[in-house]
């Protein structure tokens, strides 16, 4: 469940209904922003593909798994979008030749898509190449991106965000103050910190107040070691 977060909400909405094809959200291990991205999509409705990257993932895996998603097989596929994928192991994916033909087929279908990338940082730092291409799909058919990551992305640069409008970044902090407080409305009867003590204590991280509201403790031990571990 998401505690406030109104105004994050609305900067997704407006992303969406700008001309960007990208939003990139950052943010630390547990401030809660898969779970904003996910229960944005829920109330929007909006239809989408959601890959959420592992440690071991590479751009191949992301690549197959947006085939799939597409209903590119063996025997459908009348852009031979297949043949960009390596023959053998330690081959590089063809990612120009993915580019052109990804391009063809979602022109040529008319597919309007949504593709969540979660924890983009599990990728390695060769994938942002292939992360670049998918830019430039979304800039000639209307493939969107909504990326999201503990760290900046370097795929972009100043000039996608501000001259060109290609991305649009939304940095996810603590919960603030009021929204604390509204939150803390929702716990069992019993002596609770203030919000001002909280956020002073934890300043707002969402992971912390779930261990508060279950345990009763202000600063959780789980709290400490999750930080420590991410």
């Amino acid at each position: 469940q998401v505690h406030g977060r109104k105004n994050e909400s609305e900067k997704l909405d407006k992303w969406y209904n700008s001309i960007s094809p990208c939003m990139v959200v950052t943010g630390i291990a547990g401030i809660g922003k898969s779970t904003l991205c996910a229960e944005w999509l829920t109330q929007k409705k909006h239809d989408c593909v959601w890959y959420p990257c592992q440690p071991w993932d590479t751009e191949l895996g992301v690549t197959i798994s947006l085939l799939h998603a597409l209903g590119i097989r063996e025997n459908k596929d009348q852009f031979h979008l297949i043949e960009t994928l390596p023959l053998s192991p330690g081959q590089p994916l063809e990612i120009d030749m993915l580019r052109r033909r990804l391009i063809e087929y979602l022109n040529a279908n008319n597919i309007k898509l949504l593709f969540v990338l979660d924890d983009v940082h599990n990728l390695p730092k060769t994938a942002m190449k292939f992360i670049g291409a998918l830019l430039q799909i979304t800039q000639k058919t209307k493939l969107r991106l909504l990326l999201i990551s503990r760290k900046e992305l370097d795929f972009y640069d100043r000039r996608d965000v501000h001259t060109r409008k290609q991305v649009t970044e939304l940095s996810l902090l603590g919960l603030t103050i009021e929204e604390l407080d509204s939150w803390l409305n929702y716990f069992s009867k019993g002596e609770v910190p203030s919000a001002e003590e909280i956020h002073s204590v934890t300043g707002g991280h969402p992971l912390a107040v779930e261990l508060l509201e279950i345990y009763g403790q202000t600063v959780h031990g789980d709290w400490l070691r999750f930080l420590d571990e991410e």
